[in-house]
């Protein structure tokens, strides 16, 4: 996977899914304790990856703290990624 064009699609999907937040998301930003990331734009998220990425994560199978950066998601897609 290309790194940093992967990190720019995941922040586009990141972008979209949360509403599109101003300040804009930047790698590290805390999705989780900014209210960032709620159940609905996870949702979204988990559509953009599978559709962008081809891959289909389950959110009850992976820790809470797993979401909490744009790069710690992903590193999520690289581990997932056939």
């Amino acid at each position: 996977m290309n790194q940093p064009k992967a990190k720019e699609q995941l922040l586009e999907i990141l972008t979209e899914a949360c509403g599109r937040p101003k300040p804009p998301i930047r790698s590290e930003t805390d999705l989780l304790d900014s209210g960032l990331l709620d159940s609905l734009a996870l949702i979204e998220l988990l559509e953009g990856i599978e559709d962008r990425f081809g891959v289909v994560l389950e959110p009850t199978r992976i820790p809470r703290e797993r979401w909490g950066t744009p790069l710690s998601i992903l590193r999520l897609i690289e581990e997932n990624q056939g």
